[in-house]
């Protein structure tokens, strides 16, 4: 950083099963959310399958990677953004929430907390960074003049109006469904294990994984563990550099992953 201070500047993705590493991806992009279909379909490549069951934390949670799981026959027992906070009483009791209201499927019309009709008005179309189309459905009240609960429910000046993705509406109602059943609450508190046991003892280094049976891992390490990481391979690359006198590796890909390769073995037999 030309501030001075030593961050990551990849995204390294590791899967793992039964605490050995299957594969492992490196992106440049910040958020976890837009490398999980890039790093899944890397591990098909290689292993030749796409595993039966991922299990991720929130930071994955969203309706392209709800869709793309879905489409792959995979069981998903990933988490989205507000998984927790919906449990929350503060959560609960918000009436601006469209969780807390209610749907009628067959007249296709939302009833907030003061009884009124939300009717649909219009459909709007928008697209990911990586391309993929999202449909909103629009709705809206046909009268909050004189409500009391207005002031709870929006800050619109006219009538209360919502944009729903009924494709990620119903994914998340699955989502939230396998996470609170046993098949998907047992295999979720396993990811807090540590990955790689080292002569019956844990690494000293803890990480978040995240367990997949008779599947893959979908692993997201920790801060110190990329750094971890960032160092090794920063090691490596400056002996090769030294050995071959050349003054930069960095523009070399597949140098590069040959480096990271290397320090990710060190990491995990050291």
């Amino acid at each position: 950083m030309r501030n001075g201070q030593f961050k990551p500047g990849y995204n390294v993705q590791i899967g793992t099963e039964n605490q050995f590493i299957l594969g492992y991806s490196v992106h440049q992009r910040p958020t976890d959310t837009r490398c999980l279909i890039p790093h899944l379909e890397k591990v098909k490549s290689q292993l030749g399958k796409m595993p039966g069951t991922v299990i991720a934390d929130a930071g994955y949670g969203g309706e392209e990677n709800y869709n793309f799981l879905e489409q792959n026959e995979a069981i998903a027992i990933v988490k989205y953004s507000t998984y927790h906070r919906e449990n929350s009483k503060v959560w609960q009791t918000d009436i601006s929430k469209i969780d807390n209201w209610t749907y009628n499927e067959e007249q296709d019309t939302w009833t907030c907390a003061a009884g009124q009709n939300l009717v649909f008005r219009r459909e709007s179309k928008g697209k990911t960074e990586s391309g993929y189309e999202i449909q909103h459905r629009h709705y809206r009240s046909t009268s909050c003049e004189g409500c009391p609960l207005k002031p709870k429910c929006t800050k619109a000046e006219g009538n209360r109006e919502i944009k729903v993705s009924m494709k990620y509406l119903r994914l998340k109602n699955q989502a939230r469904e396998k996470l609170r059943s046993e098949e998907g609450y047992t295999p979720w508190k396993a990811r807090e294990m540590v990955i790689g046991e080292r002569s019956g003892k844990r690494p000293a280094l803890p990480v978040n994984g995240i367990l997949i049976p008779r599947g893959c891992f979908i692993y997201k390490g920790g801060r110190k563990l990329c750094h971890k990481i960032i160092t090794a391979t920063a090691c490596a690359i400056a002996s090769w550099e030294r050995r071959n006198r050349t003054k930069s590796l960095w523009g070399n890909v597949s140098l590069l992953r040959g480096c990271l390769r290397h320090s990710l073995m060190s990491i995990v037999q050291g």
